[in-house]
């Protein structure tokens, strides 16, 4: 994370996809359904989805100031790399490991689908993980359980789960599975670099 002092208070930016969860990713989609006033809007929205910073605080600062935080954004306007997707997901001292769509049951993948065709499956990137990536228990990747196992997995991974590990996993999963039905979030992970009193702490 960048560190950004405002008026003596410290802010958070991220400095890449391996700093976005899973939460930010789907706020992000939020926003492509939105329509704006002006590109200082959409910048503004963009950036208290990607950082801990209140509009309040954005609209206060210098339009250099606002200029040079917009492009400390650039890299959010290409995807994350879908190269090397990890093995193994290490979250709170517990592994995970994608499964194998080989190994999926017919079962399983109508859960899968459940999650990735529904109404809103712009808002489901958690429970999609939590269906392809599992806990390793005793060297084997658990099978699915209940609806409450996937819950509680999805809830943990919407805030823990970065979407630079997330995004090689889906995309290798499916285009395991001969699928490319994730591959139009695309357009809602393109940014537009829009057009900072702010000290760049650490970088």
């Amino acid at each position: 994370m960048i560190k950004i002092e405002i008026d003596e208070v410290i802010f958070n930016l991220p400095s890449d996809w391996s700093e976005v969860s899973l939460s930010g990713l789907m706020k992000l989609n939020r926003l492509q359904k939105m329509s704006f006033k002006s590109n200082i809007d959409q910048t503004t929205a963009l950036l208290v989805a990607m950082t801990d910073m209140t509009e309040d605080v954005l609209l206060a600062l210098p339009i250099d100031d606002f200029t040079q935080l917009s492009d400390m954004l650039g890299w959010a306007s290409k995807l994350p790399s879908e190269e090397n997707p990890q093995s193994v997901v290490t979250i709170d001292g517990l592994d995970y490991s994608p499964i194998d769509v080989k190994t999926m049951s017919a079962g399983e993948f109508i859960s899968l689908e459940v999650f990735q065709n529904g109404a809103e499956a712009e808002e489901n990137f958690h429970y999609v993980a939590a269906v392809l990536i599992r806990p390793v228990v005793d060297g084997k990747i658990e099978k699915l359980k209940d609806m409450a196992d996937i819950q509680k997995r999805a809830d943990l991974f919407k805030d823990k789960l970065m979407v630079g590990i997330y995004w090689p996993i889906v995309q290798s999963f499916f285009a395991g599975a001969g699928s490319s039905s994730l591959t139009n979030t695309q357009g809602s992970l393109d940014r537009v670099k829009s057009p900072s009193k702010l000290r760049i702490v650490n970088s």
